[in-house]
């Protein structure tokens, strides 16, 4: 038997991605009540540092950067229907 629940897809986000916050205890829940849900819009990719998402909040409308176990995938772009 298969569920019908969809799993977070196990790899770094892509640009078009929905994301939310993860985080320890109620951290993540209290940022989505505030900030909602986002979508990654850049990926910066310096070389000396690790690849932060730049997040577009679609409740606040705020941008802001993250690291890539910092984000939950809640909708990907690849998904094939």
């Amino acid at each position: 038997m298969h569920s019908s629940v969809r799993r977070p897809p196990l790899r770094a986000p892509m640009i078009g991605d929905i994301v939310r916050l993860s985080g320890p205890g109620g951290m993540g829940r209290q940022y989505k009540r505030v900030h909602g849900v986002g979508i990654v819009v850049l990926i910066d990719k310096p070389e000396d540092r690790r690849i932060e998402y730049e997040v577009k909040w679609l409740k606040s409308e705020e941008r802001m950067r993250f690291n890539e176990e910092d984000l939950i995938i809640i909708s990907d772009v690849d998904r094939q229907t």
